[in-house]
C-alpha cells in the first residue's frame, strides 16, 4: 500500500481491505449517537413533568436504559473504527460502568410502576 506525501491515507484509487468494517463502525458510531439524541430529548420532555411517568417512544419501547444502550452502541462503533486499543478499553469501561446501573433502573421501575412493561428488558434489547 503506498500513502501518499502529504498524508497517512491510501493513495487515490488504492481501496483498503480495512474499509468495509470502518464504515460499519462508523454506521455503528452514527446510530448510537443518534439513539443517545433521540433518548436524551425524550428524557428532558419527561422530567419537565413533576409526575413519575414510564418512559415511552423510540428505544424506551425495548429497552428501560435506552440512553445508556445508545451510549454503549456509540462507545462500541468508535472503538472499531479508531482500531485503537484506549478506545477499545474505554468502550468496555463504559459497558460495564453502564451495565449494572441499567439493571438497578430496570428493577427500580418495575417496583415503582405496576404497569411497566413485562417484556422490557434493562439494557439490550430482547436480551438483557
Amino acid at each position: 500500500m503506498r500513502f501518499s506525501a502529504t498524508s497517512r491515507r491510501p493513495a487515490k484509487g488504492k481501496a483498503t481491505r480495512y474499509a468495509a468494517p470502518q464504515i460499519a463502525a462508523k454506521r455503528c458510531a452514527s446510530v448510537g449517537v443518534a439513539v443517545y439524541s433521540l433518548i436524551s430529548y425524550l428524557l428532558l420532555y419527561l422530567w419537565g413533568d413533576s409526575v413519575l411517568q414510564i418512559p415511552r417512544g423510540g428505544w424506551f419501547e425495548y429497552v428501560s436504559a435506552a440512553n445508556y444502550f445508545g451510549e454503549i452502541v456509540e462507545w462500541t462503533g468508535w472503538a472499531i473504527a479508531t482500531g485503537s486499543p484506549s478506545a477499545a478499553v474505554f468502550a468496555l469501561w463504559t459497558a460495564f460502568n453502564l451495565g449494572p446501573r441499567a439493571v438497578s433502573h430496570h428493577k427500580w421501575y418495575k417496583r415503582t410502576f405496576r404497569a411497566y412493561p413485562k417484556e422490557r428488558k434493562a439494557l439490550i434489547p430482547f436480551v438483557l
